[in-house]
Protein backbone atom coordinates (compact mmCIF):
# COMPACT_ATOMS: atom_id res chain seq x y z
CA UNK A 1 0.00 0.00 0.00
CA UNK A 2 1.42 3.47 -0.76
CA UNK A 3 1.78 6.18 1.31
CA UNK A 4 -1.00 8.26 -0.53
CA UNK A 5 -3.49 5.21 -0.06
CA UNK A 6 -2.63 5.58 3.85
CA UNK A 7 -2.88 9.44 4.02
CA UNK A 8 -6.32 9.01 2.38
CA UNK A 9 -7.66 6.15 4.96
CA UNK A 10 -6.28 8.02 8.00
CA UNK A 11 -7.78 11.26 5.95
CA UNK A 12 -10.99 9.39 6.08
CA UNK A 13 -10.77 7.75 9.78
CA UNK A 14 -10.68 11.62 11.13
CA UNK A 15 -13.18 12.92 9.41
CA UNK A 16 -15.89 10.18 10.13
CA UNK A 17 -14.55 9.63 13.49
CA UNK A 18 -13.62 12.75 14.91
CA UNK A 19 -14.87 13.70 17.99
CA UNK A 20 -17.06 10.34 18.56
CA UNK A 21 -14.09 8.15 19.55
CA UNK A 22 -13.57 7.82 23.46
CA UNK A 23 -9.67 8.80 24.45
CA UNK A 24 -10.57 9.19 28.06
CA UNK A 25 -8.32 7.01 28.91
CA UNK A 26 -5.20 8.22 27.09
CA UNK A 27 -5.80 11.58 28.65
CA UNK A 28 -2.36 11.71 30.33
CA UNK A 29 -0.33 10.24 26.77
CA UNK A 30 1.10 12.20 23.68
CA UNK A 31 -0.62 13.54 21.20
CA UNK A 32 1.60 10.73 19.00
CA UNK A 33 0.29 7.83 21.36
CA UNK A 34 -3.36 9.85 21.27
CA UNK A 35 -3.40 9.37 17.55
CA UNK A 36 -2.18 6.14 16.66
CA UNK A 37 -4.98 4.96 19.16
CA UNK A 38 -7.60 7.07 17.56
CA UNK A 39 -6.43 5.64 14.38
CA UNK A 40 -6.70 2.07 15.21
CA UNK A 41 -10.34 2.51 17.51
CA UNK A 42 -11.06 4.70 14.14
CA UNK A 43 -10.54 1.47 12.28
CA UNK A 44 -12.70 -0.86 14.25
CA UNK A 45 -15.48 1.18 14.39
CA UNK A 46 -15.08 1.52 10.50
CA UNK A 47 -15.28 -1.92 10.16
CA UNK A 48 -18.36 -2.10 12.28
CA UNK A 49 -19.71 0.79 10.60
CA UNK A 50 -19.29 -1.54 6.86
CA UNK A 51 -20.48 -4.94 7.85
CA UNK A 52 -23.30 -4.40 10.42
CA UNK A 53 -24.29 -1.12 8.20
CA UNK A 54 -24.60 1.21 11.13
CA UNK A 55 -23.94 4.92 11.39
CA UNK A 56 -20.56 5.99 12.85
CA UNK A 57 -21.75 7.41 15.70
CA UNK A 58 -23.57 3.76 16.75
CA UNK A 59 -20.21 1.89 15.90
CA UNK A 60 -17.60 4.76 17.78
CA UNK A 61 -20.31 3.26 20.90
CA UNK A 62 -19.19 -0.19 20.39
CA UNK A 63 -15.58 0.46 20.81
CA UNK A 64 -14.33 -1.42 24.20
CA UNK A 65 -10.37 -1.72 22.91
CA UNK A 66 -7.98 -1.22 25.93
CA UNK A 67 -5.58 -2.78 27.76
CA UNK A 68 -5.71 -6.40 28.52
CA UNK A 69 -8.79 -6.91 26.28
CA UNK A 70 -7.18 -9.92 24.72
CA UNK A 71 -7.60 -8.46 21.63
CA UNK A 72 -11.29 -7.61 21.83
CA UNK A 73 -11.60 -4.29 19.90
CA UNK A 74 -15.22 -3.96 19.58
CA UNK A 75 -18.49 -5.42 20.25
CA UNK A 76 -21.96 -5.36 18.38
CA UNK A 77 -25.38 -6.85 18.77
CA UNK A 78 -27.79 -6.49 16.17
CA UNK A 79 -31.48 -7.37 17.47
CA UNK A 80 -32.15 -7.99 13.74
Amino acid sequence: MSEIHLRQIKSYLQKTFNGLIDLSDYQNKSEKDRELIFLTRSLAAFTLMVLADISPQEASKSIVDGGQDNGIDSLYFDRR
